[in-house]
């Protein structure tokens, strides 16, 4: 089971194992898929990739810039963002005019 950190400092991992390793992509699709069995949903429509994608358009949804979702994501350019900013037409308004206050 995947454990998650009280507080994140520095270059911590946010989740770990019980015996202190870090998760695989394995790990975690395993994780995701058996979630995914238990809400009565089809497993292989879900995998490790889509949080990824869907942390990405959280982020950029709330106003944070795409330089901290970029260094979040470990993206060493900004354009790699690029195929995961799926934002709907309601998304883009909410997010101008959240900067335009």
């Amino acid at each position: 089971m995947l454990m998650m950190r009280k507080e994140i400092r520095g270059n911590d991992k946010l989740f770990w194992l019980k015996d202190g390793s870090s998760p695989s992509s394995a790990d975690v699709n395993n994780l995701i898929m058996n979630l995914s069995k238990l809400c009565g949903l089809d497993a292989s429509k879900f995998r490790s990739h889509q949080l990824r994608s869907g942390g990405v358009v959280h982020y950029l949804t709330a106003g944070v810039p795409d330089s901290i979702v970029q260094e979040m994501a470990r993206w060493k350019d900004l354009n790699s963002m690029i195929p995961y900013k799926k934002l709907s037409a309601q998304q883009i308004a909410d997010i101008l005019n959240k900067h335009r206050k």
